[in-house]
C-alpha cells in the first residue's frame, strides 16, 4: 500500500474516534445538567403555612436549562445630591391588576424552575422569612411595624374555636380554626412615590417609596363595596433587592424574562394617580365624592391630569 494511502486510511481512523468522544461528551454534559437541575430543583423554599406556594420542578422542565437569578442585585439607583433635587411631587398610585398591561401580576407562578410568584405571595415570603418589615396599613410612613403573625392575622383573620362533634365518642369538642387565603383576592396595589427632577443630569426620576397590597370593605348587610384599605405597607427601598430575585413572567417570550425589580423601575405597569401631596392630605375621592359613574370618570381625569402636569413640567425645559 502506498504512502499516501497509509495517510488517508490514519486520518479517517483520527476522524472516527474524534466524533465518538464529541458525541460522548455532549450526552454526559446535558445528562449532568439534568442531573444538576434536579438537585437545586429540590430545596425547600417553603416558609410559611400556607400563605404561598413555590413548587420547584424536580426535573429539567424546559429544552434549556433557566436562567437562575437568586444571586441577584438590582442596579443601584442615580444618585440624586439634595442641592439638584430643584422639584418635586409626591403621588399615591394604585395598580389594577384586572388590566391587561398588568397581567403579569395575577400569574399563578408555576414557573419552569419554580422562581416565578405573584406579587402578594413574595411580599408574604419576604415578611415571614423576616427579609423585610410589614408596617400597618393606617399609616403610609412606616411608624407601626408589625409582626409575621400579625400579618397573618390581616391576611387569614384571627384564629376562631367552634364546637364540633367527636367522630370517635360523638361528644361536642372545641376545634381551633382558621380562614384559608386566596392570593387573587388581592385586586389592587398602591404605591407610594416622589417625582424628582434632578438638574445635574437634567431628567425626572420617579422613586418608589412604598408599596401595598390593598383589601376591599364590603358591607356585611348588603354585600356592597364600600371602599380599598392597605393590608400592610413595606418599605420599597428594602424589598428592592428581593424583588430581583423573582422573575416576571414573559407572555410573549417564554426564555426571556426581567425581574420585579426591573418591571417598577421600567414601570411596565399600568397605574392612576389616587391621590397628591396637598395640605388637606385629601384623596381625589374626598375632593370628588360620589358612587356614580361620572364621578368615577371625574376622578380618573384628575389623576390623568396630574400625570400630565408631571410629564409637562420636564418637556417645557427644554427649547426645540
Amino acid at each position: 500500500m502506498k504512502r499516501v494511502d497509509w495517510i488517508k486510511l490514519l486520518g479517517l481512523i483520527i476522524l472516527v474516534l474524534f466524533v465518538n468522544y464529541s458525541a460522548k461528551a455532549q450526552v454526559n454534559a446535558f445528562s449532568g445538567a439534568l442531573i444538576d437541575s434536579s438537585v437545586d430543583a429540590q430545596e425547600d423554599t417553603s416558609v410559611g403555612e400556607g400563605l404561598y406556594d413555590s413548587t420547584p420542578s424536580l426535573r429539567n422542565n424546559s429544552a434549556v436549562k433557566m436562567k437562575e437569578n437568586k444571586r441577584s442585585t438590582p442596579l443601584a439607583y442615580q444618585y440624586i445630591r439634595p442641592k439638584d433635587a430643584v422639584w418635586g411631587k409626591r403621588v399615591w398610585e394604585e395598580i389594577d391588576t384586572r388590566m391587561k398591561m398588568n397581567a403579569p401580576f395575577v400569574y399563578a407562578g408555576h414557573g419552569a424552575e419554580g422562581n416565578s410568584l405573584m406579587l402578594i405571595n413574595i411580599l408574604i415570603k419576604a415578611i415571614v422569612s423576616g427579609e423585610v418589615t410589614a408596617f400597618k396599613g393606617v399609616d403610609d410612613r412606616f411608624t407601626a411595624p408589625m409582626t409575621a403573625e400579625e400579618v397573618k392575622n390581616e391576611l387569614t383573620g384571627k384564629a376562631d374555636t367552634i364546637m364540633v362533634p367527636d367522630p370517635v365518642t360523638g361528644d361536642m369538642i372545641q376545634k381551633v380554626i382558621r380562614n384559608d387565603f386566596n392570593p387573587e383576592s388581592v385586586k389592587t396595589y398602591r404605591l407610594k412615590e416622589d417625582w424628582i427632577f434632578d438638574r445635574e443630569t437634567s431628567q425626572l426620576y420617579c422613586r418608589i417609596i412604598g408599596i401595598a397590597p390593598l383589601q376591599n370593605i364590603v358591607d356585611p348587610e348588603t354585600g356592597e363595596l364600600r371602599g380599598k384599605m392597605p393590608l400592610f405597607w413595606v418599605y420599597y427601598p428594602d424589598l428592592r433587592p428581593i424583588l430581583a430575585k423573582y422573575d416576571v413572567y414573559n407572555p410573549n417570550n417564554f426564555y426571556q424574562h426581567i425581574s420585579w425589580a426591573d418591571l417598577f423601575d421600567m414601570r411596565r405597569f399600568s397605574g392612576h394617580i389616587v391621590k397628591e401631596d396637598n395640605v388637606y392630605g385629601e384623596t381625589i375621592k374626598q375632593q370628588i365624592p360620589g358612587d356614580s359613574t361620572d364621578a368615577g370618570i371625574k376622578r380618573l381625569l384628575k389623576g390623568r391630569d396630574i400625570h400630565n402636569k408631571i410629564f409637562n413640567f420636564e418637556q417645557s425645559l427644554w427649547a426645540y
